[in-house]
């Protein structure tokens, strides 16, 4: 389960980070809403803490032509975070909260788009829109006001305040797929209003993120994923994350493209295009012993031939995470994050390959360990896994479409 376990506010320049229950791998996040009042057509400066990650921030001049701001920031505690005192924006009217989050995993924290306004008049009804999604998410809203008036949050939730109404926040913590369209509205009190709402998800992190106590005990595959996969209905596919001075290349081994917890994964153009990615079969790699995969480009087009020809020995050296994405059938959405297979793997050069009807793209990605001069272990298969393992069916029904309740009992 998922939940908050401590909250704070400060109307100061700083605010504490919260101490009791708080444990290293929660995590906080930060709402910083500020308003200068003492002189017109400035905005607050635009501060996050240092080690925070920001999620969402706007800013404006109110009608009145007073300058506001507000920004949204998250991060995972460590045991030297807990407790310690940060400092956010410093305008002459200030408000600060602080939720902390825990998960079964390190959780991380994406958000939509962040509803803002900045009136004197009667501010708009808002409406927080999350999406159904395999994760935990906060709905959140705020208010900053001139003059005491009740935020009214609809479903109702939780109340957090520095003790006067015009300085308050409301939220609701909902699990995977459960979090519903919420609206805020804030009445038409005082001389000035900021109000402000957005949803925030909590994904979990990726295994290499997840400490060892909350690893899964049957090896590459995090507890997150081996949860995902006792799902009725999932599918698995193959990836490449590819790291170059100019960006990052993400590559699927299937039909179009898919979005998993915020990237893209582009596989065939289109379901009658002509370029298709392969990624070849994934060696059983074994303490000391190096595996590697191919994965190739096919029917690349001449621009990117020729991009090679200059540039291919680039890949040398260069990092590329092969991962295991699985995901929901009926909902499509990804059950958890991307798990990577080849931690620290390495690409080779490029090698081109033509013909009159096929043009290919590919390149080796290499463990850790491949300069160590020792088989692999086998394939991923009936004969090599019977070899290892005599009588083991573990991998008889690799390539099937079979239903398979785990664990056994």
């Amino acid at each position: 389960m998922t939940g908050v376990i401590a909250s704070t506010t400060a109307t100061t320049v700083t605010i504490t980070i919260p101490s009791s229950g708080v444990m290293p791998g929660d995590t906080a996040i930060l709402m910083d809403s500020g308003r200068i009042t003492t002189g017109t057509g400035v905005i607050p400066d635009d501060i996050v803490p240092t080690g925070w990650t920001r999620l969402a921030g706007s800013s404006g001049l109110g009608d009145d032509s007073y300058g506001a701001r507000i920004n949204i920031s998250y991060r995972v505690l460590t045991a030297a975070d807990i407790g310690m005192t940060i400092s956010g924006m410093n305008p002459d009217t200030r408000f600060k909260s602080m939720l902390v989050v825990r998960g079964d995993v390190v959780l991380e924290a994406i958000c939509g788009a962040l509803n803002y306004q900045i009136t004197t008049g009667d501010p708009t009804l808002q409406t927080v829109t999350p999406p159904v999604a395999a994760y935990p998410i906060l709905v959140v809203g705020g208010q900053h006001l001139a003059t005491n008036g009740v935020l009214t949050m609809s479903p109702a939730g939780t109340v957090l305040n520095t003790g006067v109404s015009r300085r308050e926040i409301r939220y609701s913590l909902a699990e995977a797929g459960a979090a519903v369209t919420t609206t805020y509205n804030t009445p038409d009190t005082g001389a000035w209003h900021m109000v402000w709402s957005l949803w925030i998800g909590f994904p979990p992190r990726s295994e290499a993120s997840i400490p060892p106590a909350k690893r899964a005990e049957i090896g590459m595959i995090p507890n997150v994923m081996a949860r995902a996969l006792a799902e009725p209905s999932v599918v698995m596919a193959y990836a490449a994350r590819m790291f170059f001075d100019d960006g990052t290349l993400r590559l699927f081994a299937g039909y179009g493209e898919i979005s998993v917890f915020g990237e893209t994964f582009y596989g065939v153009t289109d379901p009658t295009g002509s370029r298709l990615v392969k990624i070849e079969q994934i060696d059983d790699p074994r303490p000391g012993v190096a595996g590697s995969v191919r994965v190739g480009l096919v029917n690349a087009d001449i621009a990117m031939l020729r991009a090679m020809q200059v540039g291919g020995t680039d890949f040398e050296g260069r990092r590329c995470d092969i991962l295991m994405i699985v995901w929901d059938t009926v909902s499509m959405v990804a059950l958890c994050p991307p798990v990577n297979l080849t931690p620290y793997g390495r690409m080779t050069s490029a090698r081109l390959q033509r013909g009159k009807t096929v043009r290919e793209v590919s390149f080796e990605v290499e463990g850790l360990w491949s300069a160590r001069n020792f088989a692999v272990n086998g394939t991923l298969n009936p004969s090599d896994q019977n070899r290892r393992f005599p009588t083991d069916k573990a991998c008889d029904k690799i390539g099937n479409s079979v239903g398979v309740r785990w664990p056994a009992s």
